[in-house]
């Protein structure tokens, strides 16, 4: 129970992070969203949401999850 704690504390920490970041980096243009769209984000989008952004996002997420779980397991053994 604690380790899946820990995975979806790490998960929600990890995915809000790299959101902001994507945010950060790539600040979306609302005002022209659908002219300066390309067509597959335009077919990706529903109600404003890129969910092409999202499924990055939670990839992403995923990964960084899985690094750090290992790494705090493999420290917790020695």
């Amino acid at each position: 129970m604690k380790n899946f704690l820990f995975v979806a504390i790490t998960f929600a920490i990890s995915y809000s992070g790299v959101s902001w970041l994507g945010g950060v980096i790539f600040p979306s243009n609302d005002e022209n969203s659908a002219t300066s769209a390309s067509s597959l984000q335009a077919a990706v989008t529903f109600g404003g949401v890129n969910y092409l952004n999202v499924f990055m996002y939670i990839i992403v997420a995923c990964i960084i999850t899985a690094i750090v779980f290992f790494t705090v397991k493999s420290r917790r053994s020695q």
